[in-house]
């Protein structure tokens, strides 16, 4: 969202002589509903109630549901890209390879598109950092839904020899920092 940039006289006269909702308002400056409410609360400008006929009429229009507004007519619109639940960036691709689903992996993409192929049914892209949203292409490996699993034993072990060796550099640490009198 953008800076406020409406005046006091110019959010008078879109609420007050031009009856616009405080959406319609925000939808025009380019700021969240709650910066209108909160300048009409400050420069104590009334604020109609909820039973007032021009709100019962906006309700019933439906003026406040953003779900009539598609894609970049929606100020929600964040360019056909979001990150699922499960951590993993999501882009809208209609009709993607004759699939039905409108949102496909982000690093499903960008492997395809690197490797110039479609990756194969029952194979999936493995992120080999571990993180779900780090789509570099160094970072993702294509593999089987069976080999999948393998690779965690593969990573479990590197993790345990990691922590040992920390521990190791603890140990260190601690007959130096004894020998050497130091205070934390």
């Amino acid at each position: 969202m953008s800076k406020f940039s409406l005046t006091k006289k110019e959010l008078i006269n879109l609420y007050l002589n031009k009856n616009m909702s405080t959406r319609e308002i925000a939808m025009t400056a380019g700021v969240t509903r709650s910066a209108i409410l909160w300048r009409l609360k400050k420069w104590e400008i009334p604020v109609r109630g909820f039973y007032d006929p021009l709100v019962v009429k906006q309700r019933t229009a439906k003026i406040f549901n953003y779900s009539g507004l598609k894609r970049d007519k929606s100020p929600r619109w964040k360019g056909g890209k979001y990150k699922s639940k499960k951590g993993y960036i999501m882009i809208l691709k209609p009709n993607y390879n004759g699939r039905k689903r409108r949102y496909v992996h982000e690093h499903t993409l960008i492997w395809e598109e690197i490797n110039k192929k479609q990756l194969p049914n029952g194979w999936i892209i493995h992120h080999l950092n571990g993180v779900k949203d780090d789509n570099r292409p160094e970072n993702l490996k294509a593999m089987s839904s069976s080999e999948h699993p393998k690779i965690f034993e593969i990573y479990q072990k590197r993790v345990q020899m990691l922590e040992k060796e920390i521990k190791s550099w603890e140990m260190k640490y601690l007959t130096l920092k004894k020998s050497l009198n130091l205070k934390e």
